[in-house]
């Protein structure tokens, strides 16, 4: 069963990087964004299963994203990988329905929740896509 990620981040290279890392596991693929409104448009658009956003984006960070995703899909899994990680960052994620955030240097706790969470989910065909609303 194929699970599909959305990784949402401005630099091409750590996209990249996380693609190549993510699809390693078997049934995983990962779908691109560059900003927070791509985001939240492909996840309308594609349903994924999970969704990691990297804080600082043009257009929308990825706290507002977070929001947004959390208001149109709110048991979507949704974390926050970031070079600065403090306990605000923790709160204010938290506030915005983001359920973990991790440092860009915490690869290995990233894969192990995206293993937890896409391991207790429906697939997304069972889920359905959203129509869209912006």
């Amino acid at each position: 069963m194929t699970r599909h990620i959305l990784i949402a981040d401005d630099s091409s290279f750590l996209r990249e990087h996380l693609r190549d890392l993510i699809e390693r596991h078997p049934g995983w693929e990962v779908i691109e964004a560059g900003d927070g409104v791509e985001a939240v448009r492909k996840s309308q658009q594609s349903a994924p299963d999970a969704v990691v956003l990297d804080l600082r984006m043009p257009q929308m960070d990825g706290l507002a994203a977070g929001h947004r995703l959390m208001q149109l899909m709110p048991e979507l899994p949704v974390a926050l990988f970031s070079a600065e990680t403090s306990s605000q960052l923790q709160r204010a994620a938290q506030a915005n329905g983001i359920r973990a955030v991790f440092s860009k240097t915490q690869w290995p706790q990233l894969f192990r929740w995206l293993e937890v969470v896409l391991g207790s989910l429906p697939p997304t065909h069972v889920r359905g896509r959203l129509p869209h609303a912006a």
